[in-house]
């Protein structure tokens, strides 16, 4: 008999893991101010790169896998790749690919989990634990390593996105997968529901990421013009 819980959008096991980010990054920057970062760097980034194979083997056990949605082509998933190796590699250019997919993208979805499962499932340690790493990631790479974002750094983030989104769409095609939500929205309630039917929400969330874009550049670009 299952008798696995069904998750809840701000429940105490979102909070918990809400939570843990938050700790994770503090922990992080705090420990870099130190002088001792490169451990957490170093862990961070292998619990990051295991996100991918982690999620196959949920699949597995869950008897969910299928031919199209077991390639790692969600943002999600290429904002953990880039968040990993700019924790191995320290260049600017991750860091900053980083900070604005994974706040203006991952973050959207710590907050508005596309998940059924509930805590002690596998699913849910894998889905937060790619998400929440992500974020916490993103945070320290800028405000831990000094990684901060450069003049221009939004629009070249923004244009990444898009090259991104033509990739997602044409696997989307091939495979008749739904990576980058382009052709139908999540199960769970998202910023996607406030922005229309498809396919006029992929235009709305491009305008939403955008502006977003711009918000998270807006206090290096003060700073850059003092």
């Amino acid at each position: 008999m299952n008798t696995q819980t069904s998750f809840q959008i701000f429940g105490p096991s979102h909070l918990v893991a809400l939570g843990v980010t938050g700790l994770v990054a503090a922990w992080m920057i705090r420990s870099a101010r130190r002088g001792r970062p490169a451990l957490a760097e170093r862990g961070l980034a292998a619990l990051l790169l295991i996100c991918y194979p982690l999620s196959l083997l949920v699949q597995v056990v869950d008897g969910t896998v299928v031919a199209g949605p077991v390639l790692p082509m969600h943002l999600c998933d290429w904002a953990a790749v880039v968040s990993a190796l700019g924790l191995l590699l320290r260049r600017v250019v991750l860091a900053e690919l980083a900070w604005f997919w994974g706040l203006a993208g991952t973050l959207n979805g710590l907050l508005t989990p596309n998940l059924q499962a509930d805590f002690p499932s596998l699913r849910y340690h894998q889905f937060f634990l790619q998400h929440g790493g992500v974020v916490a990631a993103a945070i320290y790479l800028v405000y831990g390593a000094g990684l901060k974002p450069r003049p221009g750094a939004a629009r070249r983030a923004y244009a990444g996105l898009l090259g991104y989104a033509v990739a997602a769409a044409a696997v989307n095609e091939v495979t008749g997968a739904n990576y980058g939500f382009l052709c139908a929205k999540p199960g769970a309630a998202s910023l996607m529901d406030a922005l229309g039917p498809w396919p006029y929400y992929i235009g709305g969330l491009l305008l939403v990421a955008g502006v977003f874009f711009f918000l998270l550049e807006l206090p290096f670009r003060k700073r850059s013009e003092k």
